[in-house]
């Protein structure tokens, strides 16, 4: 076999299924990433104030509604904010 010889069909095939998955991240996928961080980290920031509300006997009502305001703020993230990002 030369060194200018073909690829098989076998390595052309391969080498078409690599092509055709190799993925390239847009700024708008990127976005959506950074958001899902951000709305994860607010979710987990409101459940740890659910459970400190009854460690804390000042502010037990205060940090509960806090909670479900978190909570509520990191759904309303990916629900309103990353699905405007789609051509509907």
């Amino acid at each position: 076999m030369s060194s200018g010889a073909t690829p098989s069909r076998g390595a052309q095939r391969l080498n078409l299924v690599e092509n055709r998955y190799t993925a390239q991240l847009s700024s708008q996928d990127i976005m959506n990433v950074f958001y899902f961080i951000i709305a994860f980290v607010i979710f987990v920031g409101g459940i740890a104030l659910f459970a400190f509300a009854f460690d804390v006997p000042q502010f037990q009502a205060l940090m509960f509604l806090g909670g479900i305001a978190a909570v509520c703020v990191s759904l309303a993230i990916p629900f309103h904010i990353l699905g405007h990002g789609e051509q509907r």
